[in-house]
């Protein structure tokens, strides 16, 4: 089996999410509520759309920075399965987070997006006890630099849960499933296209094409 396929929702209304999800269902596997989508919406949404959507796992793309523990139990009573610490915020944020994390049975992503060395941050956050990372390039990101962090994680910190997210088209998502990562994060490349559920479809068939 290939990746999981990650569906990040940012700049998509309420009601268009709703309807987006039902016709993505089939072909995804974690639904991410990004912080654009939090802001707008409330953390309510991660229980409403998990308790829509039962199948798939919710994460709360929260880029918790400080608080790490009670800003993360936020997210993780209202049913999210993974919620986001930024990788660059102090150990005991992580820590703390990681805690709270697995008393719920979830998990911390730690994003290392604006880290500036990302492979030695990511050997600490495992030391840690936080394993699993993401790999971010942002909104117009070097995809190029995004794929190099990606393959050198996976070579350097063997054993870690690795996702990777940051502009990926269909036109390049088999230069990353060939990284064999544990998620492919898409977003506009899905809710932005004519017919997401198609789009979605091509995404499946296209990480399953790559499939270990």
């Amino acid at each position: 089996m290939g990746a999981q396929l990650q569906l990040a929702l940012d700049a998509v209304g309420y009601d268009q999410a709703m309807g987006l999800v039902a016709e993505v269902e089939p072909h995804i596997d974690i639904l991410e509520l990004g912080t654009p989508f939090l802001f707008l919406n409330g953390l309510d949404a991660l229980r409403q759309f998990g308790e829509r959507f039962p199948r798939l796992a919710v994460l709360s793309d929260c880029k918790i920075m400080d608080g790490g523990g009670p800003m993360a139990e936020y997210s993780l009573v209202r049913g999210a399965r993974y919620v986001t610490v930024l990788a660059v915020a102090d150990d005991q944020v992580l820590a703390d987070a990681q805690e709270a994390a697995s008393v719920a049975g979830a998990a911390v992503v730690a994003d290392l997006i604006a880290c500036p060395d990302p492979v030695k941050r990511a050997q600490e956050l495992h030391q840690l006890g936080v394993d699993h990372l993401c790999v971010h390039g942002g909104y117009g990101g070097d995809l190029d630099r995004t794929l190099a962090i990606a393959e050198r994680l996976r070579a350097e910190v063997p054993g870690c849960w690795l996702s990777v997210a940051g502009g990926i088209s269909l036109g390049v998502v088999d230069r990353f499933a060939a990284l064999r990562p544990d998620a492919l994060v898409i977003g506009s490349a899905i809710t932005a296209a004519t017919d997401p559920g198609r789009a979605a479809a091509e995404f499946r068939a296209a990480v399953n094409g790559g499939a270990w």
